[in-house]
C-alpha cells in the first residue's frame, strides 16, 4: 500500500486472504488501464531543503540543495524537467501586517531527470540566496511527454546571518548547574516589524520563552562534540511582537551532556541573538551580553543519568515577563567560546528532539504503603509529566519522586525493578507549599522506562497523574510493515520504538545507560532505521559528527561524540 511518494505499508497476510482478493485485482487492472490513457501529471510533494521540511537558519557553505518527490496518477512515469520559482518573504504575518512576499528567482525549464539534492542557482538561471532572509519556494516538472505538472504547494526556507554580536554568558562564578536568564528590550512606535528572528542555543540543554509564552518546541537538545561544534536554534517570533511595546526574553538553561561529568566540556552557558527588521529597512539585535539578569533556577540538580531535582520554592512568578519581581538576580558574565576554534552551525541540518507520543498509564497500583507504581504498557526513552490538582500540596518541602525503570519484580502489586545502579533516573518535585495546582515536566534529563514508581505523593493518586512522553529526533516516519500474525506484528513495534528510543540527536546503543554514540551500534541498526524512518538529514549530521571527532592522525574514535 503506498500512501504518500517515499512512504509505504507492507500488509503481509495468508493464503486464505487470495480468494477475497481476486475481484479486487480485477478492478485494480481495469484501473490502472484508465490511468494509462488518462496519465496525469500532478504537484511535486516532500519539498525539503537540506533532507529538512521548511528549515529555519539554513547556513551550508553551498548553494542550498532542494529536493522533491514526484506524484503521477500513470506507473512508470518520470520526470525530463522541472522549473524553480522562489520568493523573497519581505512581511511576516503578524498582528501588525499580512504577510507578503516577492518573486526574486524562476530557473526557466531546466532539462533534467534530477529531483534530489539539486542545488539552487547552480542549474538554469544563476541565482545567490542572501544571509538572514526568508525564502518560499515551488516546483513543477514535466513528465515523460514532456506535460507539465502543477506547482507544488509552497515551501519555505530562511538562511542564517553572516556575523554575531552575540557573547556567551554565564552566572557569576559560573557555577555547574541550571539558571535561568532574561533581557528586556522595547519596541520603537511607528514601526512594523517585518520579520523577527531568535537565533540561541543553551549549552548543555535550554528553553526559550518570550512575554511568558514558551518559544522552543523541542525537548533536550544535540549532543556534539562540544569543542569542535555547536548547533544553534533558529525561531521565529514576528506573531509575538507589538510595535511601542516593551518585551522580555526568557531562557532556562541546565546541564545536558556538555556540564554532565563524564563529558563536562564547561559548565551551563547562553549564546542568544535576536533579529528584529521593520518595514522601514531598519532593524534591532537584542545580543546575550553582560546586560542581562541571571538568577537562581529552580532546577537544582540535574544529570542526564540521574534525574532532575525542581524545588519550587526556588520560582520567580512571571521570570520572563515585564511583570516579574526579582530578588537576588545578577548581571551576567561574559565568558571565552566553549572551545577555541569551535564552530556555531545551525541546527537546521538536523531535526531536533520532540515528544513523538504521549501515554496515559494503562494500570496503577500500591506496591507499598504510600509508594505507587505506574505501567504506561510501553518501552519508550522521554520523562512523565507530574499532576497535582489544586488544594492538595498544601505543605512546603514535601519531595515527589518520580524513579523510571523497565521492569517489575513480578506479578503486581511488586515494586519497580530498576536494575541499572549507575542511572538513577529519578525527578524529584518539592512543593512550594501554596496549594496551587502543580504541573511539573522535567526539562533537562530522560530515562528509558516502561513503569514509573512514584512516592511522597500529597494524598492518593490518580491515572491523570502522570502522562509519560516518548521523546526522540522528529525525523519523518516512512515505512512500516503489518502481518496476518500479530506476534509479528508486534516485533515489528518494538523494532520501530527501540530505534526511536536510541536516536536522540546521534544514534545511541541504549536509551538508560550509557546512551552513547558507539559506532557499532549505529552501523548495525542504520539498515533498520533507514527502512523505517528519513535518516538523510540525521545521517548527515551524524556523519559530520564522526568528522568532528576525529584525533590529528584522523582517526574516527569507536564511540561519537567521544
Amino acid at each position: 500500500k503506498r500512501e504518500h511518494p517515499y512512504s509505504y505499508r507492507c500488509v503481509v497476510s495468508d493464503i486464505r486472504s487470495m480468494a477475497a482478493l481476486s475481484s479486487l485485482i480485477v478492478v485494480a487492472v481495469a484501473m490502472q488501464c484508465v490511468s494509462v490513457s488518462l496519465g496525469t501529471a500532478l504537484a511535486p510533494v516532500r519539498l525539503r531543503v537540506e533532507y529538512i521540511e521548511n528549515p529555519r537558519g539554513v547556513d551550508v557553505p553551498y548553494a542550498p540543495r532542494l529536493s522533491w518527490a514526484l506524484a503521477h496518477t500513470e506507473r512508470g512515469q518520470r520526470q525530463t524537467a522541472y522549473e524553480i520559482r522562489v520568493d523573497e518573504v519581505v512581511m511576516v504575518a503578524s498582528a501588525d501586517a499580512a504577510a507578503e512576499t516577492t518573486p526574486v528567482y524562476a530557473s526557466g525549464k531546466v532539462t533534467s531527470n534530477v529531483s534530489q539534492n539539486v542545488h539552487l542557482g547552480l542549474t538554469g538561471a544563476p541565482f545567490s540566496v542572501k544571509p538572514d532572509t526568508m525564502y518560499t519556494w515551488s516546483v513543477r516538472y514535466y513528465d515523460s511527454t514532456d506535460s507539465v505538472s502543477p506547482w507544488a504547494n509552497n515551501a519555505t526556507f530562511s538562511t542564517a546571518p553572516k556575523a554575531w554580536t552575540a557573547q556567551w554568558i554565564q552566572p557569576s562564578g559560573g557555577p555547574n548547574t541550571s539558571f535561568l536568564a532574561r533581557k528586556s528590550f522595547a519596541l520603537p512606535s511607528g514601526k512594523t516589524v517585518r520579520r523577527a528572528t531568535v537565533f540561541s542555543v543553551g549549552l548543555g540543554y535550554y528553553k526559550l520563552f518570550l512575554d511568558g509564552h514558551k518559544v522552543s518546541d523541542h525537548e533536550l537538545g544535540a549532543f556534539t562534540t562540544y569543542e569542535k561544534r555547536v548547533y544553534y536554534d533558529t525561531w521565529d517570533v514576528t506573531a509575538l511582537l507589538r510595535q511601542g511595546e516593551t518585551h522580555t526574553l526568557g531562557v532556562s538553561v541546565g546541564n545536558g551532556w556538555f556540564a554532565q561529568q563524564s563529558v563536562h566540556t564547561g559548565t551551563p552557558m547562553l549564546w542568544l541573538e535576536a533579529h528584529i527588521h521593520f518595514s522601514d529597512g531598519s532593524s534591532l539585535n537584542v545580543s546575550s551580553d553582560a546586560t542581562w539578569q541571571v538568577g537562581t533556577s529552580p532546577v537544582t540538580f540535574v544529570d542526564i543519568y540521574n534525574g532532575e531535582l525542581y524545588d519550587a520554592r526556588n520560582e520567580t512568578d512571571a521570570w520572563s515577563t515585564n511583570e516579574a519581581v526579582l530578588h537576588n538576580w545578577a548581571n551576567g558574565v561574559v565568558v571565552p567560546y566553549p572551545a577555541v576554534g569551535m564552530k556555531l552551525s545551525s541546527h537546521a541540518v538536523l531535526p531536533r528532539i520532540r515528544i513523538r507520543e504521549s501515554y496515559t498509564p494503562c494500570d496503577m497500583w500500591e506496591s507499598a504503603p504510600g509508594e505507587y507504581v505506574f505501567d504506561f504498557c510501553q518501552n519508550m526513552a522521554g520523562f512523565t509529566t507530574l499532576r497535582i490538582p489544586d488544594g492538595i500540596a498544601t505543605a512546603a518541602g514535601v519531595s515527589v519522586a518520580q524513579q523510571h525503570a523497565e521492569a517489575i519484580h513480578g506479578p503486581k502489586p511488586s515494586k519497580i525493578f530498576h536494575h541499572y545502579g549507575n542511572t538513577k533516573e529519578i525527578n524529584t518535585y518539592i512543593t512550594k507549599g501554596d496549594g496551587a495546582a502543580v504541573e511539573y515536566t522535567a526539562q533537562f534529563t530522560y530515562a528509558g522506562f516502561r513503569y514509573v514508581q512514584l512516592t511522597g505523593y500529597p494524598g492518593v493518586p490518580t491515572f491523570e497523574t502522570l502522562t509519560a512522553h516518548f521523546v526522540n529526533t522528529a525525523y519523518d516516519f516512512i515505512g512500516d510493515m503489518s502481518f496476518s500474525d500479530p506476534l509479528l506484528t508486534a516485533v515489528q513495534h518494538i523494532t520501530r520504538t527501540a530505534a526511536m528510543s536510541n536516536y536522540q540527536s546521534i544514534p545511541t546503543d541504549c536509551p538508560q545507560r550509557e546512551r552513547r554514540g558507539w559506532l557499532g551500534d549505529a552501523q548495525l541498526s542504520c539498515e533498520t532505521n533507514m527502512h523505517n524512518f528519513d535518516m538523510a538529514g540525521p545521517y548527515t549530521s551524524f556523519v559530520q559528527q564522526m568528522e568532528d571527532s576525529q584525533d590529528p592522525s584522523g582517526t574516527i574514535q569507536d564511540c561519537v561524540p567521544w
